[in-house]
């Protein structure tokens, strides 16, 4: 919809679900369909820097990405919008409601398409 009208050029699009997760919670909830916990590694803001610059990435590049997981580790980036719902007319799915559609009934069944 965002890309078939003009409605929303000029504007900036947050998109986030209905509440912020940290990492934390997101390894918890992954982890809870197995039974089995998600082991969530810490990562600091230089070692996404390193990690990037050895994979080719451009050194401003990088230090971009290492000032934004700073951020995030601070909490700055917990904050929801209400963009999904004015752009779908419909309130945005938790993690949870995503998992479950996009990886299905985990006794076998595919996920609904």
């Amino acid at each position: 919809m965002v890309l078939t009208t003009d409605a929303w050029d000029g504007q900036t699009l947050v998109l986030t679900g209905p509440r912020p997760v940290t990492y934390a919670e997101l390894a918890a909830i992954i982890g809870r369909p197995s039974g089995r916990p998600v082991q969530l590694n810490e990562v600091t803001p230089a070692d996404v820097r390193a990690m990037m610059t050895a994979g080719g990435t451009p050194q401003w590049e990088a230090e971009h990405f290492e000032e934004m997981y700073e951020m995030f580790r601070r909490g700055e980036s917990e904050f929801v919008s209400d963009d999904v719902e004015r752009i779908t007319g419909h309130p945005p799915r938790d993690v949870e409601a995503y998992l479950a559609e996009a990886l299905g009934d985990r006794t076998g069944q595919a996920a609904p398409s």
